[in-house]
Protein backbone atom coordinates (compact mmCIF):
# COMPACT_ATOMS: atom_id res chain seq x y z
CA UNK A 1 0.00 0.00 0.00
CA UNK A 2 2.54 2.10 0.86
CA UNK A 3 4.85 1.44 -1.91
CA UNK A 4 1.82 1.87 -4.26
CA UNK A 5 1.36 5.40 -2.71
CA UNK A 6 4.74 6.08 -3.35
CA UNK A 7 4.45 5.19 -7.18
CA UNK A 8 1.39 7.28 -7.73
CA UNK A 9 2.70 10.19 -6.14
CA UNK A 10 6.19 10.13 -8.37
CA UNK A 11 3.69 9.41 -11.51
CA UNK A 12 2.50 12.92 -10.72
CA UNK A 13 4.56 15.57 -11.77
CA UNK A 14 4.38 13.24 -15.30
CA UNK A 15 0.87 13.37 -15.37
CA UNK A 16 0.98 17.31 -14.26
CA UNK A 17 3.38 18.10 -17.29
CA UNK A 18 0.84 15.84 -19.93
CA UNK A 19 -1.66 18.56 -18.61
CA UNK A 20 0.22 21.47 -18.63
CA UNK A 21 0.98 20.92 -22.39
CA UNK A 22 -2.48 20.66 -23.64
CA UNK A 23 -4.46 24.24 -23.11
CA UNK A 24 -2.41 27.10 -24.98
CA UNK A 25 -1.23 29.13 -22.51
CA UNK A 26 -3.27 32.63 -22.28
CA UNK A 27 -1.79 35.76 -22.91
CA UNK A 28 0.47 37.25 -20.15
CA UNK A 29 -0.62 40.33 -18.15
CA UNK A 30 2.49 42.51 -17.62
CA UNK A 31 3.68 43.45 -14.03
CA UNK A 32 3.23 47.15 -15.32
CA UNK A 33 -0.65 46.51 -15.25
CA UNK A 34 -0.29 47.24 -11.10
CA UNK A 35 0.69 50.71 -11.68
CA UNK A 36 -2.99 52.14 -12.08
CA UNK A 37 -3.88 50.83 -9.39
CA UNK A 38 -3.68 52.47 -5.35
CA UNK A 39 -2.62 50.24 -2.28
CA UNK A 40 -6.09 49.82 -1.19
CA UNK A 41 -6.78 48.83 -4.74
CA UNK A 42 -3.74 46.08 -4.73
CA UNK A 43 -5.36 44.78 -1.60
CA UNK A 44 -8.72 43.62 -3.05
CA UNK A 45 -7.17 42.87 -6.75
CA UNK A 46 -7.23 39.19 -7.87
CA UNK A 47 -5.51 37.50 -10.38
CA UNK A 48 -6.63 34.56 -12.50
CA UNK A 49 -4.05 32.53 -13.39
CA UNK A 50 -2.58 30.49 -16.18
CA UNK A 51 -4.92 27.54 -16.37
CA UNK A 52 -2.52 25.55 -17.51
CA UNK A 53 -0.76 26.02 -14.51
CA UNK A 54 0.24 22.46 -12.10
CA UNK A 55 0.79 22.58 -8.02
CA UNK A 56 1.84 19.79 -6.79
CA UNK A 57 2.57 19.37 -3.18
CA UNK A 58 3.60 16.09 -1.57
CA UNK A 59 5.01 14.44 1.60
CA UNK A 60 7.79 13.11 -0.41
CA UNK A 61 10.84 14.61 -2.33
CA UNK A 62 8.72 13.82 -5.63
CA UNK A 63 10.46 17.09 -7.68
CA UNK A 64 14.17 15.87 -6.64
CA UNK A 65 13.35 12.37 -7.83
CA UNK A 66 11.60 13.16 -10.81
CA UNK A 67 15.15 15.71 -11.83
CA UNK A 68 17.71 12.63 -10.52
CA UNK A 69 15.22 11.05 -12.96
CA UNK A 70 15.76 13.20 -16.01
CA UNK A 71 19.67 12.01 -16.47
CA UNK A 72 21.10 8.62 -17.08
CA UNK A 73 22.51 6.61 -14.08
CA UNK A 74 20.93 8.48 -11.36
CA UNK A 75 22.30 8.22 -8.01
CA UNK A 76 18.65 7.18 -5.78
CA UNK A 77 17.08 9.70 -3.84
CA UNK A 78 15.98 8.73 -0.09
CA UNK A 79 12.50 9.13 0.69
CA UNK A 80 13.10 10.63 4.03
CA UNK A 81 14.83 13.78 2.30
CA UNK A 82 11.30 15.57 2.89
CA UNK A 83 8.13 17.02 1.38
CA UNK A 84 8.13 19.35 -1.46
CA UNK A 85 5.97 21.66 -3.05
CA UNK A 86 6.32 22.69 -7.11
CA UNK A 87 5.02 23.38 -10.07
CA UNK A 88 4.13 22.33 -13.84
CA UNK A 89 3.76 24.83 -16.23
CA UNK A 90 3.93 25.46 -20.10
CA UNK A 91 6.69 27.66 -21.14
CA UNK A 92 7.95 29.04 -24.65
CA UNK A 93 9.90 26.04 -25.17
CA UNK A 94 7.87 22.93 -24.07
CA UNK A 95 6.94 22.36 -20.18
CA UNK A 96 8.88 23.76 -17.29
CA UNK A 97 8.78 21.55 -14.06
CA UNK A 98 10.11 23.27 -10.86
CA UNK A 99 10.28 22.63 -6.87
CA UNK A 100 8.35 25.96 -5.40
CA UNK A 101 9.03 27.28 -1.59
CA UNK A 102 6.67 27.11 0.58
CA UNK A 103 5.34 30.11 0.86
CA UNK A 104 5.09 30.98 -2.95
CA UNK A 105 3.31 27.64 -2.82
CA UNK A 106 0.92 28.43 -0.67
CA UNK A 107 0.64 32.09 -2.14
CA UNK A 108 -0.25 30.58 -5.39
CA UNK A 109 -2.30 28.04 -4.35
CA UNK A 110 -4.34 30.74 -2.49
CA UNK A 111 -5.00 33.00 -5.52
CA UNK A 112 -6.21 29.77 -7.42
CA UNK A 113 -8.61 29.38 -4.73
CA UNK A 114 -9.94 32.57 -5.49
CA UNK A 115 -8.96 34.79 -2.57
CA UNK A 116 -7.14 38.39 -2.92
CA UNK A 117 -3.82 39.60 -2.94
CA UNK A 118 -3.89 40.57 0.65
CA UNK A 119 -5.65 37.72 1.61
CA UNK A 120 -3.25 35.11 -0.08
CA UNK A 121 -0.54 37.19 1.64
CA UNK A 122 -1.87 36.82 4.80
CA UNK A 123 -2.91 33.09 4.16
CA UNK A 124 0.78 32.77 2.98
CA UNK A 125 2.17 34.75 5.78
CA UNK A 126 4.45 36.53 3.90
CA UNK A 127 5.87 40.03 4.76
CA UNK A 128 6.00 42.67 2.48
CA UNK A 129 9.65 41.78 0.69
CA UNK A 130 8.48 38.15 0.50
CA UNK A 131 5.32 39.88 -1.34
CA UNK A 132 7.60 41.23 -3.82
CA UNK A 133 9.00 38.30 -4.50
CA UNK A 134 6.07 36.32 -4.88
CA UNK A 135 4.71 38.59 -7.52
CA UNK A 136 8.11 38.92 -8.98
CA UNK A 137 7.96 35.13 -9.48
CA UNK A 138 4.34 35.59 -10.96
CA UNK A 139 4.90 38.08 -13.49
CA UNK A 140 8.20 36.44 -14.48
CA UNK A 141 6.52 32.87 -15.11
CA UNK A 142 3.91 34.78 -16.91
CA UNK A 143 1.25 33.26 -14.69
CA UNK A 144 -0.94 36.23 -14.24
CA UNK A 145 -3.46 36.19 -17.25
CA UNK A 146 -6.13 38.32 -15.94
CA UNK A 147 -6.68 40.96 -12.62
CA UNK A 148 -10.22 42.02 -11.05
CA UNK A 149 -10.95 43.99 -8.99
CA UNK A 150 -14.14 43.55 -6.75
CA UNK A 151 -16.70 47.18 -7.09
Amino acid sequence: DTIYGWYVVLAAPEWLRELAATPAPRPPVPAAALKGYSPDQLERLRFELQPSLGLLKSDYPVFTVWFANQTENAPPVGQSTGSECGMVLPCDDGVEVGRLEPAIFSYISSLLAGRSLAEAMTAAELDEPGLLIALRFLFSKKLVCAISSPP
